[in-house]
């Protein structure tokens, strides 16, 4: 399953925590009790440790932060539309492991950032 997917999910994407449980308490994001994920939790949950490094440096080139992930995931005035845009266009920016090639979905868009 991609990023993404795990937060189109109603009410799957959070702020705060890098996931939360289904009483909203901040769990670790790979536990079978997570429900909700921030954008660093959903690459957590989808991708080996050793695959997050490209993610990562790929959304700080596209968004030219200088600032962290998490604070951007945290802006209160982040949507999850922006978010789960973001997880789009780098899962479809190329190939980031063997489990995920490229992107079938065609809805990505750099607008939505």
């Amino acid at each position: 399953m991609k990023a993404w997917q795990y937060l189109e999910k109603k009410g799957a994407w959070c702020h705060g925590a890098m996931a939360r449980d289904k009483d909203d308490h901040p769990c670790y994001p790979g536990s079978k009790d997570a429900v909700t994920w921030c954008l660093l939790g959903a690459i957590f949950k989808a991708y080996p440790e050793r695959r997050r490094g490209v993610i990562y440096s790929k959304m700080y080139k596209f968004l030219g932060l200088h600032d962290s992930l998490s604070t951007w995931n945290d802006d209160p005035k982040r949507t999850k539309r922006q978010v789960i845009a973001l997880l789009k266009k780098v899962e479809c920016s190329g190939r980031l492991s063997d489990a995920h090639r490229g992107c079938r979905d065609p809805r990505p868009t750099t607008a939505a950032i």
